[in-house]
């Protein structure tokens, strides 16, 4: 999607930076100390809150989706940020340090640095969330778990490259434009990839609803949601044509006679597919290995999170059980395990487990819900021709579906590569 054409500078040098090798001749290589000063300013109680976050930078609290928690009694006692600073946060070994858009109030744990007029903003927001940066900041991670922090004592002795200050604003706007192009890209085609799923689900929704003859005969369902049906389906709970099981509660601990084997939990199921990156054991009885054990073909819906989500096991991994966050659904009495499959799947994305969840904090659906469901049933040959004809309708939109996804993926990654390469002079931005 670029076009990009830079070759390295003519001369380079030792840097003396352990993760760069090299740089440019008349570039410097210098400590944080000599270009950042500390701000340690408090005593501003009026002004706004401030959130450092990985993917907007230091920005007001309300803007962060996450909700970050901010002990608010003692505002006195939060660090002044002006614009243009820098903030070192407790997770900036993750994901780099952060720019301040605004200027507000931030927590205290955090280090803040003032940029000297040696410091161009623009090129050290792009360094100082670099990958090669980021993967060296974990030499100076102080402290454990949730509390790691960057060691500023002794980071700010770390040298980093320095071109001239109108070097650094040509490499800024430079990759500003670059981020511009890659975000329209990535924008145009995570909608692409919307409307892609938006036609999914509604030849989806129709196939499983209405049926393939549009001349069928139809009947009101007496389900709200549901509407018409054709006049030869029947409804009934999902409980008379499955049998359902909800997971056991996680075991850490080996009770005695136990079997520690791999089981899925909420977050292990997606739509239509199992996400399987990530599986982890617990201990099982023998009882328990009978009962949540997974067999090929069954359903498996998610308890919590995102509640209602359906997939089907294919034996992804051998032998594997259920976490009490998940549902085993088993089809019975002669029915398609993929046509209700599919019927799930729409009925989760028009919103009916999450209208019927019980919900203080968490959304769960339970199995005295679920099991209460309605669900049409066709005769199992009509369900079966409505499955090839969605997984014939589907099959190019998941196809494309996959492309645009693999773009962006390619496109972050190379522009990753690139704003690496720029920042540390590894290639030239041609002046013209």
């Amino acid at each position: 999607m670029f076009s990009i054409n830079l070759k390295p500078y003519e001369k380079y040098k030792d840097s003396g930076i352990e993760w760069i090798k090299k740089i440019p001749k008349h570039w410097n290589a210098i400590k944080i100390k000599h270009i950042f000063k500390e701000r340690s300013q408090k005593g501003y109680p009026n002004e706004p809150l401030l959130a450092a976050t990985q993917t907007k930078g230091v920005v007001p609290k309300e803007m962060y989706e996450n909700r970050t928690v901010i002990a608010t009694n003692d505002l006195q006692n939060l660090k002044l940020v002006e614009k243009g600073d820098f903030v070192i946060s407790l997770r900036s070994f993750q994901g780099g340090i952060e720019i301040a858009h605004y200027r507000g109030i931030i927590s205290p744990a955090y280090t803040v640095m003032i940029p000297t007029n040696m410091v161009h903003g623009g090129y050290f927001k792009f360094l100082f969330k670099s990958k090669g940066l980021i993967e060296n900041l974990n030499v100076y991670v102080t402290g454990i778990r949730q509390g790691q922090n960057i060691d500023y004592p002794k980071f700010r002795s770390s040298l980093m490259p320095l071109p001239s200050i109108d070097e650094q604003k040509i490499i800024a706007d430079y990759l500003n434009r670059k981020n511009q192009q890659a975000d329209i890209f990535i924008e145009k085609q995570t909608r692409l990839i919307e409307l892609l799923k938006e036609q999914k689900k509604a030849i989806i929704n129709q196939a499983v609803t209405k049926g393939l003859n549009p001349d069928a005969p139809m009947k009101d369902s007496g389900i709200e949601w549901l509407g018409e049906i054709p006049s030869h389906w029947e409804v009934k709970k999902l409980k008379y044509i499955s049998r359902i099981v909800l997971g056991k509660m996680l075991c850490s601990n080996n009770l005695g006679g136990m079997y520690y084997k791999h089981y899925l939990k909420s977050k292990n199921i997606g739509w239509i597919n199992v996400i399987v990156e990530q599986v982890d054991k617990m201990w099982f009885s023998s009882h328990e290995l009978n009962l949540y054990k997974i067999q090929k073909g069954d359903l498996l819906l998610s308890e919590g999170g995102e509640v209602g989500k359906t997939c089907i096991w294919k034996n992804e991994i051998e032998e594997c059980y259920i976490q009490n966050s998940v549902h085993k659904v088993s089809i019975i009495n002669g029915n398609y395990n993929k046509f209700y499959l599919h019927f799930l799947y729409s009925i989760g994305h028009k919103g009916v487990f999450s209208a019927i969840v019980n919900q203080v904090s968490i959304a769960h659906l339970t199995k005295e819900k679920l099991k209460e469901v309605a669900c049409v049933v066709p005769p199992k040959s009509e369900q079966q021709q409505i499955v090839s004809y969605i997984e014939s309708k589907t099959a190019k939109i998941d196809q494309a579906i996959e492309k645009s996804e693999k773009e962006i993926t390619l496109v972050k990654e190379y522009l990753q590569s690139l704003i690496y390469h720029v920042v540390t002079g590894q290639v030239k931005i041609d002046q013209k």
